[in-house]
């Protein structure tokens, strides 16, 4: 991908699979995430830009979803199969740079969303309409992690797997960068060697 010029080389993708416990089954937790190497970069982010949210929106967030689909579809294929119960847990994160006028929402994803997500360890009922927009951080932070859900639904799981949950949450970092607007997504596959 580097080398087609998709993604600059100051991507580094990381992805963790390990084995976990979870009330007595073992589970498969695989990680996805993603960093970037600022000190080789100028005027340019593979990150999203401010009041993105969209997938193609962040180069890196596109590789890394790239990513899943070919491991999920390859290597953890034997273990990513439509009967197993998988849990999807989608964080979005926001930057420090406020929103001083309602991003618009242009109904991507629906005229109206409305999701639990977790922000600072408390569940809260997100509304995002197209009439309202996106008025601030956590907002976006979870539209950012909505659109990863989208994408996943509709290009890598399909309706194939009927026993798979989502579960949002949204952080905002006191710091501004593109640094601070990433998406981290971790999978469990509950009773996988089974």
């Amino acid at each position: 991908m580097q080398n087609q010029r998709f993604i600059s080389d100051n991507v580094i993708t990381e992805v963790n699979v390990e084995t976990i416990s979870v009330d007595g089954i073992d589970a498969l937790k695989v990680t996805y995430a993603y960093t970037l190497n600022y000190g080789e970069m100028k005027f340019q982010t593979d990150d999203f830009g401010p009041g993105k949210y969209l997938v193609k929106e962040s180069n890196a967030l596109m590789v890394t979803l790239a990513v899943i689909k070919k491991s999920v579809e390859g290597q953890l294929a034997k273990y990513f199969t439509p009967k197993k119960e998988i849990s999807v847990n989608i964080n979005g994160s926001a930057d420090a740079l406020p929103i001083n006028k309602a991003i618009p929402y242009k109904g991507e994803f629906g005229d109206h969303i409305v999701r639990d997500c977790e922000f600072d360890g408390t569940s809260h009922e997100m509304i995002l309409t197209i009439s309202k927009g996106i008025i601030n951080n956590q907002t976006l932070a979870f539209v950012r992690s909505f659109a990863v859900r989208d994408h996943l639904k509709n290009n890598i799981f399909r309706q194939k797997f009927s026993k798979l949950k989502y579960h949002h949450s949204a952080t905002v970092s006191e710091q501004r960068g593109g640094q601070f607007r990433r998406v981290y997504i971790e999978m469990i596959v509950y009773g996988a060697f089974e």
